[in-house]
């Protein structure tokens, strides 16, 4: 049980707490019941983050550190599956090519799209 939590707290960040067993096929299935709770632990962590930045700096800057700090903390996972998104969305490709490029390695293409959403 504590080897899932442990496989699911190295999917969803980048904190280095791996289970030390071998993967076996399914775990990763198996730890996304911890999932939730790594979520809840990432939030309060980026939350104490920011209450501490608050102390510091003023709200723009602590925002923007919070977010950094945010992105860091899970590796870009969601901005990675939103830049995917635009890909898909503001292609003007078949949908095969859609699909392709959506499953294509993080790249430029990725930046302009998530920077034109703005």
């Amino acid at each position: 049980m504590i080897n899932n939590f442990l496989n699911a707290v190295g999917f969803l960040s980048v904190l280095p707490l791996r289970s030390k067993e071998p993967y076996q096929p399914g775990d990763l299935g198996r730890s996304a019941l911890f999932y939730p709770l790594v979520g809840v632990f990432m939030g309060a962590l980026t939350a104490g983050v920011n209450y501490l930045l608050t102390l510091l700096f003023p709200p723009m800057l602590t925002a923007a550190l919070t977010l950094c700090f945010w992105i860091f903390i899970t590796g870009g996972l969601h901005l990675d599956g939103v830049a995917d998104c635009f890909d898909g969305i503001l292609n003007a490709s078949p949908p095969e090519r859609r699909l392709e490029i959506m499953k294509d390695p993080p790249n430029l293409e990725h930046l302009v799209d998530l920077a034109s959403s703005f």
